[in-house]
Formats: C-alpha cells, sequence, structure tokens
C-alpha cells in the first residue's frame, strides 16, 4: 500500500527539467496545489529566478524548480550547459541567499531516442545515481520517463489507455484528453502513478525497487534502461514507465507500507 504523507519536511529540493511546458506545470501544481510547498521557479524564459508560490503552513520545504538551457541530455554533460546551470545557482544564491550545494537533487528527462544517445544516457546514469552524495561528482538522481513524462499523467490516471507506444508524439496526443489534465491531478493520482510505476518496474527490471535503491540507483537505472533499449531495437516501442515517482519516496513524501 502506497502512502502520502502531505506533512513531510523535505527540506530544500532541486528539480532540474528538461521541458519549460509540461513538467513546469505538472511539478508546480503537485508540490503547491496539493503539498502546499514553497516553489521558487527559475524557467528558461525568465531572466531571474521568482517565489511562485509561498506556503502558509510549511516553512521549512522549498521546492526549486529549474529549467535546462536545452531539451536534451547534453544539457547536464556539457560544458555550456553546466556553466547555464552554474549561473541559475548563482542567482538563486544572489536572490535568495540560499546555497543549494546540500540539496536533495533530481534530473527529470524523457528518454527520447532521437535526441539522447544510448551511450550518454548510461554515462550519466553511472554519475547521477544518488540525490545528495554522489561521492566525489555532484548530487544529484537522474530519472527518465519512457519515453516522456506524459507517462506520469497516464500512470496516475484511472484510464491508462496504453501500456506501450513508439514515441513522445504518440503519447502526448494520448493525454490530450480532459481525464489527464493537470488541474485534475489529486493525492488519489500520485499514490496511483506511484503503484503503478512500482508495478511496472517489477515487469521490467524483474524485481522489486527495493530501499537500498534510493541510495545508489545506478544498478536498477541501467536494468531498465537496457530492457527498454532492447525493446526499442526489437520493436520501436517502449514499454510506458515515468520514474519521477522515485524522488517522492526517495523524499518520504511517500512511504511503502506493508501489511
Amino acid at each position: 500500500m502506497i502512502k502520502l504523507q502531505k506533512d513531510k519536511n523535505v527540506g530544500k529540493v532541486v528539480y532540474i527539467v528538461e521541458g519549460n511546458k509540461t513538467e513546469i506545470e505538472l511539478l508546480s501544481h503537485i508540490f503547491t496545489s496539493i503539498l502546499d510547498y514553497t516553489l521558487i521557479q527559475k524557467t528558461r524564459v525568465d531572466l531571474d529566478p521568482i517565489i511562485k508560490y509561498e506556503s502558509k503552513v510549511n516553512h521549512f520545504s522549498k521546492i526549486y524548480l529549474i529549467n535546462t538551457k536545452n531539451s536534451n541530455l547534453s544539457s547536464i554533460s556539457d560544458l555550456s550547459g553546466r556553466e547555464y546551470l552554474d549561473n541559475v545557482y548563482k542567482q538563486l544564491f544572489e536572490t535568495f541567499h540560499i546555497d543549494l550545494s546540500d540539496a536533495a537533487t533530481y534530473y527529470i528527462f524523457d528518454r527520447d531516442p532521437g535526441s539522447n544517445r544510448p551511450q550518454e544516457c548510461k554515462s550519466l546514469m553511472d554519475l547521477l545515481k544518488n540525490s545528495r552524495d554522489n561521492g566525489e561528482e555532484a548530487n544529484g538522481l537522474l530519472l527518465l520517463s519512457y519515453p516522456a513524462i506524459e507517462a506520469y499523467l497516464i500512470s496516475g490516471s484511472n484510464q491508462i489507455e496504453i501500456e506501450k507506444c513508439s514515441s513522445a508524439k504518440q503519447l502526448k496526443e494520448v493525454v490530450r484528453g480532459d481525464e489527464y489534465k493537470i488541474s485534475g491531478f489529486k493525492e488519489e493520482n500520485i499514490v496511483s502513478a506511484c503503484a503503478v510505476m512500482l508495478n511496472s518496474i517489477k515487469d521490467i527490471a524483474g524485481r522489486r525497487l527495493r530501499e537500498k535503491d534510493l541510495d545508489d540507483f545506478r544498478e536498477l537505472s541501467l536494468t531498465i534502461f537496457q530492457k527498454e533499449q532492447n525493446l526499442w531495437m526489437q520493436e520501436h516501442i517502449f514499454c510506458i514507465l515515468s520514474l519521477l515517482s522515485v524522488s517522492f519516496l526517495d523524499l518520504g513524501i511517500l512511504i511503502e507500507e506493508t501489511t
């Protein structure tokens, strides 16, 4: 059984996302409308970071929602992309006097075979395996969606129309219906999305998500990636899966209770 802990104090949390629309809208809705956390945002179109919402009940949980320079994985691996993020962190420090070097950090990206090379994906999974401590590497956990973040919306709904698809474009077409609107997402949808994710991980990877995976997600992440990659190479389809809920489990916003 999955339980949502709305009063969980998560401290400082950074979400670095590729998209400047769906990901921003989805995470903003979850953290403000449902969880009532303070949200500070810096997208590609914002000149400066802004406070999008200030919590009235939880003054210790602050979410920093940041766009990458562009929408592919090179934006967190190449020099230009890293310089862009360093500048955003500098802006946040100068504006809010906040140091995010010790914050839990999550990189939310789509598994887009058109723009993200398999070797680049695997290299970043090797490095970005823990939200808070990667040794000499920067803190941060890479969480992919197969093939796109819309997989999360489908998993959270009670109307899962498809379980496999060939492209992000196809998935976006599916979620155009009213039943997938972000504004309609509620607590039960967050719980449902996590339950669907856990079942999908078991089906794809051949084992359950374990508590120790949250300390080092590398092995499970690479296993899922390779299974999905094999399916793509053979049939040009992906099993629909978003790993976004891993971040909620890692933060303790969601917990898995055993009976």
